[in-house]
């Protein structure tokens, strides 16, 4: 079966047909894979004379501005039967501002007497480029492409973690020598954290250890008046940050995710 997938940029409209590409049909849905992310939709009923589509947008308007570039999310899609196999799927890469769809139309899957088929929408994604991703499914009737049904994803569940509200400069969480866990940075989410250095010159480090394969976390660290003195963002489990401090003062640690990615993590200062 060919199946017709569509990417639509902010300024132009790609089409493209995606045969064998995702899951086959037929095949039973996979467990995601570590540092994945897998969003369902509730089961629907699609009639005959009716299309199924499965719509996704990368909401994320602004390029990294870090300068590591857009390398774009990878998407899958794929709607699965009331039994889990896989009845269409399509995916690509979607940069900034791009979308991509995939239909399925009843009678590509309609058999004999059957008048309504109970399917579902899928869509798996990486962690970190994702965070913006907006996914939904429609029902339209096949000639005259009116919508009968859309559906959406319920919204992302709260960030909680013991030393939230932490989400801005001014709500800097107050810590000191040791370590914090079961901290974590979700989706839209960051953590700041408050160190007082007592006296010029008092010297200290901060370091957050997380699991990248879960989500790529980065670590700044800013001045009293919030200008930025230090940042660590590599791609290993690990950031750290050290300095000396040239006034005494308040000084803030923000910890948050490369382009939107989310993960636990414990954070250790030594002082």
């Amino acid at each position: 079966m060919t199946r017709m997938v569509q990417r639509l940029s902010i300024t132009t409209w790609l089409v493209m047909l995606v045969s064998g590409n995702g899951a086959a049909p037929g095949a039973q849905e996979t467990k995601p894979a570590q540092g994945s992310s897998v969003q369902r939709f509730g089961m629907v009923g699609l009639a005959r004379g009716q299309t199924a589509r499965l719509n996704v947008v990368n909401a994320q308007l602004v390029r990294p501005p870090d300068g590591r570039g857009d390398a774009g999310c990878p998407v899958e899609l794929s709607f699965i039967d009331s039994v889990g196999r896989t009845v269409a799927s399509g995916g690509g890469t979607l940069r900034a501002g791009e979308a991509i769809l995939i239909d399925l139309p009843f009678a590509e899957r309609g058999r004999g007497l059957e008048t309504r088929l109970q399917i579902r929408g899928v869509v798996r994604s990486t962690l970190g480029p994702c965070a913006d991703l907006i996914a939904t499914v429609e029902i339209f009737d096949t000639p005259s492409g009116r919508r009968t049904i859309v559906l959406n994803l319920p919204p992302e569940p709260a960030c909680s973690d013991a030393q939230e509200p932490n989400d801005t400069f001014e709500k800097a969480y107050p810590i000191s020598p040791g370590t914090i866990v079961g901290s974590r940075v979700c989706v839209k989410d960051e953590d700041f954290f408050a160190i007082t250095v007592a006296s010029e010159g008092g010297a200290f480090s901060a370091q957050i250890d997380f699991a990248n394969a879960e989500g790529d976390l980065d670590l700044v660290l800013y001045s009293p008046t919030g200008q930025q003195l230090a940042k660590s963002d590599g791609t290993s489990n690990t950031e750290v940050v050290s300095y000396s401090a040239l006034d005494a003062g308040v000084y803030r640690l923000r910890v948050f995710g490369y382009f939107g990615a989310a993960a636990g993590y414990a954070l250790t200062l030594t002082q």
